[in-house]
């Protein structure tokens, strides 16, 4: 991210000056991504630099500048048998545990839109210093208010499409992509049912041939899709998509 692309997203003021008007954004940003996939956990809020390896991680340039940096350490249900298993309990939250030696770690790129490690790939690292929480819906809450602030206006995507977890849901009822929206290239291959990336119920994860690559998330075209349908395959924030022709349901 340049510093031009960071002023954009955050918005002049924040990427500037820093302090509580940056962290109000980077927390307005989180809940216009609609991030249902990411709660309940305690959350640790940052307009920061960010180390290399995570940026690499979740695909996001920029190494010397300030990113807004969501920190999660997911909280999970009290086993009846084994307890919190090493985790501790959370307070005022009875049956529920949180391990706080893990969290993962969400960067805000130049399309305004959180970019997440999956629970498979993450790069584990302490949870820190504690200000905020996500509910059961992902929505962010700072554990105090941030007197003399002002909201962050939603940018274009944010108001005209529906998206869950950061990434726009392309297809009308109708099966055609979404007015304003565009495809970018093609592809084709098996995919299966659900994502490692986001919540959704048409989201898959779909595989090309010959040469093995994965992409996560696309969005099916169609409830009970099948063999022959299609799909759009985009990242966190994005407008343009892949269109994918499924050739096999696994």
């Amino acid at each position: 991210m340049t510093a031009a692309s960071a002023a954009a997203v955050i918005g002049c003021a924040g990427a500037t000056t820093g302090g509580a008007q940056a962290l109000r954004t980077c927390v307005d940003r989180w809940n216009q991504n609609n991030m249902r996939g990411w709660g309940p956990a305690l959350v640790a809020v940052a307009f920061r630099r960010v180390d290399a390896g995570h940026l690499r991680e979740v695909g996001v340039t920029g190494f010397a500048q300030p990113h807004c940096v969501v920190a999660l350490a997911t909280e999970y249900r009290r086993d009846a048998k084994h307890g919190c298993a090493g985790g501790a309990a959370v307070a005022r939250r009875p049956g529920y545990c949180v391990d706080r030696s893990e969290s993962s770690i969400c960067v805000l790129g130049s399309d305004g839109a959180y970019a997440c490690p999956t629970n498979a790939d993450t790069l584990r690292t302490p949870l820190r210093t504690q200000n905020g929480t996500t509910d059961a819906r992902g929505v962010l809450t700072l554990a105090t208010s941030l007197a003399g602030t002002h909201a962050t206006p939603p940018l274009a995507w944010q108001r005209r499409y529906p998206h869950v977890d950061g990434y726009v849901e392309p297809w009308s009822s109708n099966a055609k992509l979404r007015a304003g929206l565009a495809f970018r290239g093609s592809r084709h291959g098996p995919c299966f049912a659900g994502s490692a990336e986001v919540q959704a119920a048409a989201a898959l994860s779909c595989s090309s041939r010959p040469t093995p690559a994965v992409y996560d998330p696309c969005f099916a075209a169609r409830p009970g899709w099948k063999a022959g349908d299609l799909a759009a395959c985009s990242g966190p924030g994005q407008t343009t998509f892949l269109r994918w022709e499924i050739t096999a349901r696994h």
